[in-house]
């Protein structure tokens, strides 16, 4: 099918292309009418189907999965006729963003279970229905139209697209807004509020209303707090005890922290904090923290404030990438965890009253560099302990907060060719249903990835995605119409959100973390208690080292069930004891330590570890190689 059987091809005659209409995702090429080679879709035995698992597929250049699946293709004339299917994308997407830079928001405004998306354009607020469509319909005549062109590769010409925008709010031709969304129904009465703020120091706050029937939300307020720029996303926290509702939390770049009310009044401000870059806090405000620098002759330098006593700081050397906070334990003492771009993570405990270097071992030297913020997720393995979850260069990195990397991490993203350094900031959700959460995040070669706790890609990972990705994804847990299925939302560098559809099955084992920010409320904060996991080996559960033969150095890997002080002793074969160190170690987590052997001749050691906590202890022993 697709030649008659007395036709006889005129060579290297181009008979069929197939690209896509905007030139980005090329996935097939030329098929010329010499047909049964293997550049030929119209071979024996697969001439009406062209698929991800077809020889040409349609997969995309960098082998991600599209979702497109083409078959009943019809025999040879002027029109050829296919059914054309996408498994992964969700119909009435992608739409113009305004050119947006930032990270969608999810929140379910009107509680049918399904999401709408918030996205901050370049002076417009947008939203959307879970189906692509407008929350409020434009008043005819003042509808918004975003253009884009596209000059695509092969033999079509410029293309322009026209789209609609979603518009829910608008800024000005003059003002750029500089935070995303943040969207909560601060006075409890039904109705959320968004929230946004500008480069001239200003915070929109609308109703997601339109009373005024002017096809918008309603504006409640705008509030002029500075003439520097709301410099980080706004958070939304119960910072007034007097108050029924919840608060927003606002940053300006001069220093300014504020504290506005659902009605948008500034009910306290603080000058002082230099400039804010990031905030960690928590629901009910009992812990604030924030991020900020003092610049000087061109050069930065950063620290971690309590907002609740300005007075508590401590110093992060380097270029800070982020910073985050959280519960993670059964004690009422905060982990904050910092990283920066030279790969060094600062762990410390906060009681309130000063900050504690949490292991004694700050900086933990990673030994590569950091390119997104971190998250702070309770438990992504079995271990029951919290993770610090980012990205770097072309990897994915999972630490214990005592510096050691998860097991099988860190992992390539893209094992083809490398994409860069990765911005886009993981989330975290189950989405093969097995009761184990995958990391998810985007490339700048614009690829998504799902990654599963053992490091491994699930089936159909990556997804295309048209152009580059430099923002959080965002996943909601329910999709429109669909059972056990959710969207995954995402902002790409040409200034479009799209929308795919992956499955979900909700799970209490599972905690998602499924947007920037842990929510739309953007506190980067983690409050769930994590308690110590029972190991039936006793106080020592596994240990080893790697490499092993080693020759520079090699690392000495143990688990436990529960804190405990850990000895170590090297002798060698005449039981001499030629080294020996001491370190705290957490239960629950990996725990690593590295014995470097430059001043250790070729030979056979025998390891000796102890740990004693919880009034026991334990032991193990085994043989260590060294060869040069």
């Amino acid at each position: 099918e697709g030649f008659d059987d007395n036709f006889e091809p005129w060579e290297n005659r181009p008979f069929l292309r197939l690209i896509e209409a905007d030139g980005i995702i090329d996935f097939g090429g030329e098929y010329w009418t010499n047909f049964g080679n293997s550049e030929d879709m119209f071979g024996a035995n697969r001439n009406d189907h062209f698929g991800p698992n077809t020889n040409p597929s349609t997969r995309s250049n960098s082998i991600a999965y599209t979702g497109i699946d083409i078959s009943d293709i019809s025999g040879s004339d002027t029109i050829i006729y296919f059914d054309l299917d996408q498994e992964v994308k969700t119909a009435g997407w992608p739409h113009h963003t305004d050119s947006s830079g930032f990270p969608p928001a999810l929140y379910d405004i009107d509680s049918d279970g399904v999401d709408e998306v918030f996205v901050s354009g370049k002076n417009y607020l947008l939203a959307f229905k879970a189906d692509g469509d407008f929350i409020f319909d434009p008043v005819p005549g003042t509808e918004i139209i975003s253009e884009r062109r596209s000059t695509p590769r092969g033999p079509l010409h410029e293309i322009t697209y026209y789209d609609t925008l979603r518009v829910i709010g608008s800024m000005g031709a003059v003002r750029r807004i500089t935070t995303p969304p943040a969207v909560f129904d601060l006075d409890d009465d039904g109705i959320a509020e968004v929230a946004v703020g500008t480069e001239f120091g200003e915070v929109y706050l609308y109703k997601m209303q339109d009373l005024d029937a002017d096809g918008r939300a309603d504006r409640i307020r705008v509030n002029d707090l500075s003439d520097y720029e709301i410099s980080t996303s706004i958070v939304v926290a119960d910072a007034d005890p007097d108050s029924d509702g919840y608060e927003l939390l606002a940053a300006t770049a001069d220093g300014g922290f504020y504290i506005l009310s659902a009605e948008g009044e500034t009910l306290s401000q603080t000058i002082g904090f230099n400039n804010i870059q990031q905030f960690s806090v928590s629901e009910d405000f009992e812990y604030a923290f924030a991020l900020n620098y003092t610049e000087d002759a061109g050069n930065k330098n950063y620290f971690i404030h309590d907002l609740r006593n300005p007075a508590i700081f401590v110093s992060i050397p380097g270029e800070a990438v982020g910073f985050t906070a959280g519960i993670v334990d059964t004690s009422s003492n905060i982990r904050v965890v910092a990283l920066n771009s030279e790969g060094q993570m600062f762990t410390f405990e906060s009681d309130g009253e000063r900050f504690r270097d949490y292991m004694n071992n700050n900086p933990i030297n990673l030994g590569h560099s950091v390119t997104s913020t971190p998250i702070l997720y309770p438990s992504f393995t079995e271990s029951g302990r919290s993770q610090i979850i980012f990205a770097g260069e072309n990897e994915i990195y999972a630490y214990d907060l005592n510096g050691s990397p998860v097991r099988n991490f860190p992992q390539e993203a893209d094992i083809h060719q490398a994409t860069g350094p990765i911005t886009s900031t993981p989330i975290v959700v189950d989405v093969t249903g097995d009761g184990h959460s995958e990391v998810l995040f985007g490339t700048p070669d614009g690829e998504i990835f799902l990654m599963t706790q053992d490091g491994s890609r699930i089936v159909n990972s990556p997804i295309a995605s048209p152009l580059s990705i430099h923002t959080s994804p965002a996943f909601s847990t329910s999709a429109p119409d669909l059972n056990n299925r959710g969207n995954l939302y995402s902002v790409t560098g040409d200034g479009l959100i799209y929308s795919f559809v992956l499955p979900y099955v909700e799970d209490d084992n599972a905690e998602p973390y499924l947007q920037y920010g842990g929510g739309s409320h953007h506190q980067n904060f983690q409050r769930k208690s994590i308690q110590s996991v029972d190991i039936d080996e006793g106080l020592l559960a596994k240990c080893y080292n790697y490499p092993n033969p080693a020759r520079e150095f090699t690392r000495i890997r143990f688990e436990l069930s529960d804190d405990a002080e850990a000895n170590i002793r090297i002798y060698d074969l005449a039981g001499r004891l030629v080294y020996e160190d001491n370190m705290q170690a957490l239960g629950g987590a990996a725990n690593e330590y590295t014995w470097e052997l430059d001043n250790f001749p070729s030979g056979v050691y025998h390891c000796r570890l102890e740990v004693n906590g919880s009034g026991s202890s334990d032991v193990q022993l085994w043989n260590i190689a060294v060869v040069k």
